[in-house]
């Protein structure tokens, strides 16, 4: 879809034209507010839109503009809008941009991106490339590609110009020593593993159950009897007597089970 507006006007014209070959726009997709949403950049709309049917999924209630805006589609029909949607935030390769958007039903795109915030961003498309570069606040160039379509398959690309270096990480320059300038492989086998070494013969402590009173003694039954018939746990055998002691919760009590074996 392509927008126009009018100069001396509020009137918008939009007529459906094929966006995805025409060499002034570019389609993908990416993320507004946590939702992936089908987008179009535009350079010949002079504001920027959201579908109607999108909107719900933003969670923003737009706010009330004056004067507004007469949208006219390329069947002549005209549509009359007085709400902006402010604040949705699209993300590209981890920043979040903030931009204005104006509900209208189109169906075809969620979300058409115009010269409103392309040029507040001073953002640049290379129509035979098909990139999208937009200016950082740290001068750098974000650059958005647009990769071949596979079917009904559109989706954007994006990468940073300048490539991150490894003083550039805040762990690492935190702990300069630690990390090396150049990884050779794997870290080099210890010469001592660590394991706990067992007195040949080790048996577990011979020593009487923990003696439980009657009392918990019934709840313990209870708790093992619901826990069986819920599926939770099945009779077993064990050669060792089994310590339990119960441990106090809100509400309940859990029975832990110790073993103890002699170790060097």
């Amino acid at each position: 879809m392509e927008i126009l507006l009018e100069p001396t006007s509020n009137k918008l014209l939009v007529g459906v034209v094929e966006a995805l070959q025409d060499l002034n726009v570019m389609t993908g997709t990416f993320s507004l507010n946590d939702h992936f949403a089908i987008v179009l950049f535009d350079s010949g709309a002079n504001y920027s839109f959201i579908s109607t049917n999108f909107l719900p999924l933003m969670n923003i209630k737009p706010s009330v503009i004056s004067p507004g805006y007469e949208i006219e589609i390329a069947s002549g029909l005209k549509v009359l809008t007085n709400m902006i949607v402010r604040g949705c935030r699209p993300e590209l390769e981890g920043h979040t941009f903030i931009i204005d958007l104006i509900p209208f039903g189109h169906d075809s795109f969620d979300v058409i991106v115009g010269m409103d915030w392309l040029s507040k961003l001073r953002a640049k498309i290379v129509c035979y490339e098909k990139i999208v570069q937009i200016l950082l606040s740290n001068r750098e160039n974000l650059e958005v590609y647009r990769e071949r379509l596979e079917g009904n398959l559109k989706q954007l690309k994006t990468m940073k110009v300048n490539e991150l270096k490894l003083e550039d990480i805040s762990v690492v320059r935190e702990f300069p020593g630690v990390f090396l300038e150049d990884l050779l492989g794997l870290p080099p086998s210890r010469e001592v593993d660590f394991h706990i070494d067992l007195i040949p013969g080790a048996m577990p402590v011979a020593k009487s159950p923990y003696r439980l009173a009657p009392t918990e003694m019934q709840k313990l039954s209870s708790q093992l009897k619901e826990l069986q018939e819920k599926g939770f746990i099945r009779p077993s055998s064990s050669p060792w007597g089994t310590s339990v002691l119960f441990v106090k919760k809100e509400g309940w009590f859990v029975p832990h089970v110790y073993r103890l074996l002699r170790a060097e």
